[in-house]
C-alpha cells in the first residue's frame, strides 16, 4: 500500500512539474499605462511572452562589482556589461519599473538627499530596456553611479552600498 502511495505521489509531482515548466507568462500594458502579467495570452491586447530567469532577485547580492571606466569591464561575479556610459562624477542613472519597491526607496533617498538622477523605466521604454539588458540587468533597480574612480554598477538598492559607490 505504501508503494502505491509513493508511485501516485511521484506521478502527480512529475505531471505538475511538466505543466509548470511549459506555462508561458505574458506581459501587456493597458490603455492607462498599467503593466499586467498573466499566464494566459489576452485576446484583445497586444502581449509579448516574458522569458523567466531563475535568478530574478538581485537584492541580496552583497558584492559591489567595480567597473573599470577605461575598459568598461566588471570586476567581480556579475556579467560583463557591454560598453557602459562614461558617467560624470556623482552622475546617477537608475533603470527601474513602476512596481519595484526598491526602485521607489532609491528614488525617495535620492530626492531626500538632493541628488539629481536620471530614471529610465525599462517597461515603458524599449531603448531603456535594451540598455538595461546590455549592462547585464537581471533585477531592478540597476543603478549606474559615476564617482572619482569611474563608473560603478549597483544591482538592487541599499543606502550603505549606494553611499560606498557614490564617493
Amino acid at each position: 500500500m505504501l508503494l502505491k502511495y509513493w508511485i501516485f505521489a511521484f506521478i502527480l509531482a512529475s505531471n505538475c512539474y511538466s505543466v509548470l515548466s511549459v506555462a508561458g507568462v505574458y506581459k501587456w500594458v493597458d490603455e492607462h499605462g498599467n503593466v499586467h502579467f498573466t499566464d494566459k495570452k489576452p485576446e484583445n491586447q497586444q502581449a509579448r511572452t516574458v522569458e523567466l530567469k531563475s535568478s530574478l532577485n538581485s537584492y541580496y547580492n552583497s558584492s559591489l562589482p567595480i567597473i573599470n571606466a577605461s575598459s568598461n569591464t566588471t570586476v567581480g561575479n556579475n556579467k560583463t556589461p557591454n560598453r557602459l556610459p562614461k558617467l560624470l562624477h556623482q552622475q546617477i542613472i537608475m533603470y527601474s519599473t513602476t512596481w519595484c519597491t526598491y526602485c521607489k526607496k532609491a528614488k525617495a533617498y535620492f530626492k531626500q538627499n538632493g541628488l539629481s538622477f536620471s530614471e529610465r523605466d525599462i517597461e515603458k521604454s524599449k531603448q531603456a530596456e535594451k540598455e538595461y539588458q546590455s549592462y547585464g540587468g537581471g533585477g531592478v533597480p540597476l543603478i549606474l553611479v559615476g564617482n572619482k574612480k569611474g563608473t560603478r554598477k549597483l544591482s538592487g538598492f541599499s543606502v550603505a552600498r549606494f553611499n560606498a559607490a557614490y564617493k
